[in-house]
């Protein structure tokens, strides 16, 4: 059961993913350029770390259910590893590792969840 579980999070988080990058590219360029911005901009930071609060949200929540201990700390890496699939998948949108994106986000679920 908690196998089936994981698979469809992972299908799920998969194709929201892979239309994310297709769909809301610059979206994505933008926010990954604002990251990299603070460090020339300070006074961004506090933007940006409103911005990244409000997309943890989510994440902790899901996180929360699998968890008790720590799920700010799994949220927290969830993110960061797909937004780093996101933000790596940027220049090629005619040709997505779709398979990069589907292991990693298995992985990851596999982890959080605790199976083995």
């Amino acid at each position: 059961m908690k196998e089936e579980l994981c698979q469809q999070l992972s299908e799920l988080t998969t194709e929201h993913l892979i239309d994310k990058i297709k769909h809301q590219a610059i979206s994505l360029a933008v926010e990954q350029l604002m990251l990299t911005e603070i460090q020339v901009t300070p006074e961004l930071r506090t933007l940006i770390q409103e911005h990244e609060l409000a997309q943890l949200i989510p994440y902790e929540k899901l996180c929360q259910f699998f968890n008790k201990h720590t799920p700010e700390l799994d949220a927290k890496i969830m993110y960061t590893v797909f937004s780093q699939l996101q933000y790596g998948q940027l220049t090629k949108q005619v040709s997505i590792d779709s398979k990069l994106i589907e292991q990693t986000t298995h992985r990851i679920f596999t982890w959080v969840m605790s199976l083995k």
